[in-house]
């Protein structure tokens, strides 16, 4: 039974995941035509139980000059594969709102303003697609989709906008075991974000039977303006907790 951290031991598995993501994104403008955007893989960890399982680490560098890092874990029949379907659902959830959130000339975003203390704050949401998991996928992902995962004006609410970042990269997980457990994950710029964990405790999700939910969510600010009225915004909790960042935390 295979269950490897070595770099030395993975280094062919790397090479494969970073030809796949090189030759998807050799067909995006934005990588082909700027070297401001690049993006590279590594695996950091396969194991072997009922086939095998892939840890992989993604690195996204973009104009604004603060890369987003993200760790996603599949699974395969051997270990090309394993690697491939990390890559692959990378390239399917994260990059297309990571692309996205940088043009002004995006049809599909979405547009609000939020207010925060003695400021209100314009901003620009990027969705990804809402990636189920479970019996009956397609019927629950046409609902969800509507809706949406979290609420839109709640989420922005539960940002910290008054932190000069470029942009704030939202990670969710939602899921329902075989026993009806639900389990709940949302990190903000790769660290742990408690008030997204709190927004998606407020989601009921449809059925009863087992089904996993993961969406990416970025968004930029786009202008703030001072009013003279005291806000009501987010607390102070709602900025992600302070600590060990969750670049090997893995959905």
């Amino acid at each position: 039974m295979i269950n490897t951290s070595d770099p030395n031991e993975l280094s062919p598995l790397t090479e494969l995941g970073n030809r796949m993501l090189q030759e998807r994104l050799g067909k995006v403008p934005e990588f082909a035509t700027s070297s401001h955007w690049g993006a590279s893989a590594i695996v950091v960890q396969l194991s072997e139980a009922m086939g095998f399982s892939a840890r992989v680490g993604f690195e996204l560098r973009t104009p604004l000059n603060e890369p987003f890092q993200d760790m996603i874990a599949a699974w395969g029949g051997n270990r090309e594969d394993a690697v491939r379907n990390a890559v692959q659902e990378w390239l399917d959830l994260a990059l297309p709102p990571a692309v996205a959130i940088h043009s002004d000339k995006d049809t599909h975003a979405r547009l609000g303003e939020t207010a925060t203390g003695n400021h209100v704050y314009s901003w620009r949401l990027a969705e990804g697609v809402l990636h189920v998991v479970g019996p009956d996928a397609a019927t629950i992902m046409a609902e969800l989709t509507k809706r949406g995962l979290i609420d839109r004006l709640g989420l922005a609410a539960a940002l910290p906008l008054q932190r000069q970042v470029p942009w704030y990269c939202m990670k969710l997980r939602l899921a329902r075991a075989e026993g009806g457990e639900l389990s709940h994950a949302a990190s903000l710029n790769d660290e742990d974000w408690p008030a997204g964990r709190e927004l998606l405790k407020r989601f009921v999700l449809p059925g009863v039977k087992p089904l996993e939910l993961k969406q990416y969510l970025f968004l930029r600010r786009t202008g703030q303006r001072a009013t003279n009225r005291a806000a009501a915004g987010p607390a102070a909790s709602a900025a992600p907790a302070a600590g060990k960042k969750s670049w090997w935390k893995v959905w």
